[in-house]
């Protein structure tokens, strides 16, 4: 009997364990992770650390009809890691709604792209690398709020940015971005 009992609770233990796991070639983003922010740099993933009111870790806007200095159409996607203040960007200019991909070097739907990545030298000083070699963006969903219900700007993307000061180059890959929006565009 005892036997039977140790069984039973070896099986379903097995089963609960087994039907918890998560399948890591899943690519979608958990629709309750609201925002996110991720990518790999040169082969190193990058989370969206923890960000607090000095420190924004992730933002989005789009200003449709332009707003104080923002052009019309501005785009601004960022995702930051505030223990470092590593922080990756891509800006769309006079940004036409569209699902289709973005060519950042020969965009259609937008007068201009923009991509940059920020990192530290070990030195600690900025350094800056935003002249875009190639580069890709493509937005799977792009609604504000309609009503009682909450948009959603979601996408991917991947680019290699240079700095030409030091010669040197970087490769974002496997970029993924979501973002609620609780708000009316205006």
């Amino acid at each position: 009997m005892n036997r039977t009992k140790t069984l039973f609770i070896l099986i379903i233990f097995l089963g609960t364990a087994l039907s918890c796991c998560k399948d890591d070639d899943d690519e979608r983003i958990e629709p309750k992770k609201f925002p996110h922010f991720s990518c790999i740099i040169n082969g190193n993933q990058f989370f969206h650390a923890n960000g607090n009111w000095l420190c924004p870790s992730q933002t989005f806007y789009y200003y449709p009809n332009g707003y104080l200095d923002a052009p019309p159409g501005l785009v601004s996607i960022d995702g930051g890691d505030c223990s470092n203040f590593d922080q990756i960007g891509i800006g769309l200019y006079n940004f036409q709604v569209t699902l289709d991909t973005i060519r950042m070097n020969s965009p259609a739907n937008v007068d201009s792209c923009i991509a940059f990545f920020i990192g530290t030298t070990t030195d600690g000083n900025p350094i800056r690398f935003d002249e875009i070699m190639t580069g890709i963006l493509k937005f799977d969903q792009f609604s504000d709020k309609n009503g009682d219900i909450n948009g959603i700007v979601s996408g991917t993307f991947e680019f290699t940015v240079h700095n030409s000061e030091i010669d040197s180059t970087i490769e974002i890959t496997d970029g993924k971005f979501q973002y609620i929006i609780d708000y009316e565009w205006y």
